[in-house]
């Protein structure tokens, strides 16, 4: 292969560099190769030890630059920014939150950027009012102002405990948008609609969503490696108090025990259980867009009616609730799910609790069928 299609090659592997052509005294031309961010005309022939040491350096002290720029102490919100993004707070979320996080800090940064700091702390009051007039800018998309309002409030928090601020102005900044899923239950006629319209692998991540209670990118993200023994063995997010891992018995000729025989384990080509209708492991947005047509096309949606109004995260309550409607107490469907004991509690009570009258019904059949002492009571007397 000629030299000048060998670097040509070589570049098509490496970032960042810009080749120049320059004429030399004896009309030949020579080729020079810099990095594009620095301009530095790196040494060597293409692809030589001297010349990929160069490059790499280069690319280390782009890298520094970048880290000692988002360090760098301005006296503006934009610290505060960069402090929470070095934090536990924000590093322990997961990919997914980290990239809805970072769309509302880009937000943020671009309206507080610049703010000085020492306002903040003489008068929080007054800033509160110019974080709330922001906010109340964005009422037209509810939703958007309360999570803005929500990292906003979670790096003031970070900053706040840092000892960078006296107080946290977004404490208690309430909620634009309420959302009442009370009756948002996935039941049999929307699984029947669904499962009629998706491919086998939409209806497999469902089938682990519903059983399993994990929201969505866990489900996509499950490893092979988490069955075994007869368990499903669920981590716990990093940063959680309790590390133990989540085991769920995977009851044979169920669903689920039916959608992991399918699995084939001998392919080691890929580490996660689900898979695409190519063989690949899901992406969060690939897996959003199938799930998509197939429930419009099961005509499940909001512009198919309250009833049909559902998401893939109801699962996750519908989940709950029909473990509670088996007879199952808050501990043992907080070792399922995941969820705190409190929590637990909090979605029967508040959010997902669709089938009150079902659990009343229960609830009074078992107090006739203990044949409390409280039931014993003298025949009423009717006068007329």
């Amino acid at each position: 292969m000629p030299k000048n299609e060998r670097r040509v090659t070589s570049l098509k592997r490496l970032k960042g560099l810009k080749r120049d052509k320059q004429k030399l005294a004896s009309g030949e031309f020579e080729t020079y190769i810099s990095f594009r961010a620095t301009k530095r005309v790196l040494p060597g022939a293409e692809g030589s030890t001297e010349f990929m040491a160069a490059y790499f350096q280069e690319c280390a002290n782009v890298e520094a630059a970048k880290l000692a720029k988002a360090n760098a102490n301005t006296g503006t919100f934009r610290d505060l920014i960069a402090l929470y993004k070095q934090s536990d707070e924000y590093t322990t979320l997961g990919k997914r939150t980290q990239k809805d996080y970072n769309r509302y800090i880009k937000m943020i940064e671009a309206e507080f950027g610049k703010l000085p700091i020492q306002p903040i702390k003489d008068t929080p009051e007054e800033v509160r009012g110019d974080f709330k007039k922001w906010r109340d800018g964005l009422v037209e998309k509810k939703r958007t102002a309360d999570m803005a309002w929500s990292v906003l409030a979670r790096i003031c928090s970070v900053a706040t405990d840092r000892g960078k601020l006296r107080v946290n102005p977004c404490l208690k900044g309430g909620r634009l948008y309420e959302s009442d899923r009370t009756e948002k239950l996935w039941r049999a006629p929307h699984f029947e609609r669904l499962f009629a319209k998706a491919s086998s692998q939409v209806c497999d991540v469902v089938v682990l969503g519903l059983y399993t209670g994990l929201r969505e990118g866990k489900c996509l993200s499950l490893p092979k490696s988490a069955y075994r023994d007869g368990y499903l063995h669920i981590p716990r997010k990093r940063g959680t108090k309790n590390h133990t891992a989540i085991r769920i018995k995977v009851m044979p000729g169920t669903q689920l025990w039916q959608l992991l025989q399918r699995v084939d384990w001998e392919n080691t080509e890929v580490a996660t259980i689900l898979l695409n209708t190519r063989g690949q492991p899901w992406t969060e947005d690939g897996f959003r867009t199938s799930f998509g047509k197939a429930c419009k096309a099961a005509k499940i949606g909001a512009e198919f009616g309250e009833d049909n109004d559902l998401h893939f995260h109801d699962l996750r309550g519908t989940s709950v609730t029909l473990l509670a409607l088996a007879g199952c107490a808050a501990p043992e469907i907080a070792s399922i799910t995941g969820h705190s004991l409190k929590t637990v509690q909090e979605i029967l009570d508040q959010h997902y609790l669709g089938d009150r009258a079902k659990l009343a019904d229960q609830a009074m059949e078992k107090l006739f069928a203990a044949n409390s002492s409280l039931l014993l009571l003298p025949e009423v007397k009717v006068i007329s």
